[in-house]
């Protein structure tokens, strides 16, 4: 059997030198493992070779993960929300409360709305004219009323054979209000009928609670243009204002028609 005979192990220095700033230089003599920067291994071989520069062979030996070199932060950005109220206060004279008064938009009644009359009630007919009597030649607004039981006798007669009570044209417009304001409401109107007319005619002008502003009624309504006035509370934000036009019981067959023109509200 053939043995094979191990010499003995050569242990190989390395001479290094440190300088002031922690340079590897070559003057302490030092096993080549001790490079690999092994911390407890370290110090305990250099106490024997270079205990006066221990501090320094520390620094440079350990200097990639010194407690000086920078490291990684982390940044933390706050952000701060301020909520600001803005309040406002209604101004009942910023803006007109009401719109297409003149009637001068022929195409359009906007932002006017024809309400459908009660039951029992015959609906009479409206249309934006151009009134040939004026100098301008302005637009008005013009509601015919037929006398009650002339239209569709079928569906107009009740069963007792009695003619229905009214005929009638409805209108009405929202209004942005101011809550509590107070407001003045007027309009223009004329009536043409024949003469010695025996029925009642009725301008009822109204707001969203049901109150009255402006009642006109007669059997002697003007046949020239006449001014109609009133004032109304606002009891909201958003009023209605609406207008009915009535006829009542005629022995007459002849259609009453009624001229309405130059509606404005504003605030007192």
């Amino acid at each position: 059997m053939t043995s094979a005979t191990q010499g003995p192990t050569q242990e190989v220095a390395t001479t290094v030198s440190v300088s002031p700033t922690g340079a590897l230089l070559g003057a302490a003599t030092l096993k080549p493992h001790l490079l690999e920067c092994d911390e407890a291994s370290f110090f305990d071989e250099v106490r024997s070779v270079c205990a006066d520069q221990v501090d320094e062979v520390k620094s440079a030996c350990l200097a990639g993960f010194s407690p000086q070199a920078p490291r990684a932060t982390m940044t933390t950005t706050t952000t701060t929300t301020k909520t600001v109220t803005i309040s406002t206060t209604c101004s009942p004279t910023a803006t007109p409360a009401l719109q297409n008064g003149d009637f001068e938009s022929p195409n359009s009644l906007e932002p006017w709305y024809i309400v459908k009359v009660p039951k029992n009630t015959i609906q009479g007919g409206h249309a934006v004219v151009l009134d040939e009597a004026a100098a301008n030649q302005n637009h008005v607004f013009k509601a015919t009323l037929p006398p009650p039981g002339t239209r569709d006798l079928k569906n107009v007669l009740p069963p007792h054979g009695k003619r229905r009570g009214f005929s009638a044209v409805m209108f009405d417009q929202k209004l942005s209000t101011c809550t509590d304001a107070v407001y003045n409401l007027s309009f223009r109107y004329k009536i043409e009928a024949p003469a010695g007319t025996t029925e009642a005619i009725y301008i009822i002008v109204s707001i969203t609670n049901g109150e009255e502003v402006i009642n006109l009624s007669g059997r002697n309504m003007p046949s020239v243009w006449t001014l109609a006035t009133g004032s109304f509370r606002a009891l909201s934000d958003l009023t209605y204002v609406k207008v009915s036009l009535l006829r009542g019981l005629s022995s007459g067959m002849d259609e009453k028609v009624i001229y309405l023109d130059d509606f404005n509200i504003v605030a007192v």
